[in-house]
């Protein structure tokens, strides 16, 4: 396999030489079906005729890999536009609209009974955690409104206490955490 790789290169520097480019392109092709795993008697039988080389200029810069060529009439679909995508406004304020009102704001109430309860004596949890158990994960920062005006009421009821960082919060602003215990100062 050696020697037929070594007479089909030097075939091809002489009909390179010779500026029988055919013949050269031929050796050429042999030559790599051989070193890609065919056989001296497999690669000379093969039809060469469709294989195509790719032409100079015909790749990306710095790739291996031909550019891409649409076929014709193809048209780019339009991109999306970021400030029109997502739920819609009005959907927004149907679900604001729907989440405020006293039935959910029990609903929020016990939403926060019911996961603090699910946690260890003196765990907290986040008010995203009670909008997103409320909303099934759809658009839980539309209920966000409702869940904090929920638990300012619950602080004030004293049902509730505010933390951030293991510091104790008198009343809500920026994050906070939410416990049914209050947060021990060291």
């Amino acid at each position: 396999m050696t020697e037929t790789l070594k007479t089909l290169q030097e075939k091809m520097e002489a009909a390179a030489l010779a500026l029988d480019f055919e013949e050269a392109k031929r050796c050429r092709d042999m030559i790599s079906l051989i070193r890609s795993g065919a056989t001296a008697k497999e690669a000379g039988q093969a039809d060469l005729s469709g294989l195509d080389r790719q032409q100079p200029g015909a790749m990306g810069l710095g790739t291996s890999q031909q550019r891409y060529s649409p076929p014709p009439g193809w048209k780019p679909p339009p991109k999306p536009d970021f400030m029109t995508s997502g739920p819609s406004r009005d959907r927004r304020q149907k679900i604001r609209a729907k989440m405020s009102g006293e039935k959910n704001d029990e609903r929020v109430r016990d939403a926060v009974r019911a996961l603090l309860a699910s946690r260890p004596a003196g765990g907290t949890i986040c008010p995203s955690e009670v909008a997103r158990a409320l909303t099934c994960n759809a658009l839980w920062r539309e209920a966000m409104p409702t869940v904090h005006a929920a638990i300012d009421r619950l602080l004030n009821e004293g049902a509730v206490y505010l933390s951030w960082k293991g510091q104790p919060l008198k009343e809500r602003s920026g994050p906070y955490r939410v416990g049914s215990q209050p947060v021990d100062t060291p």
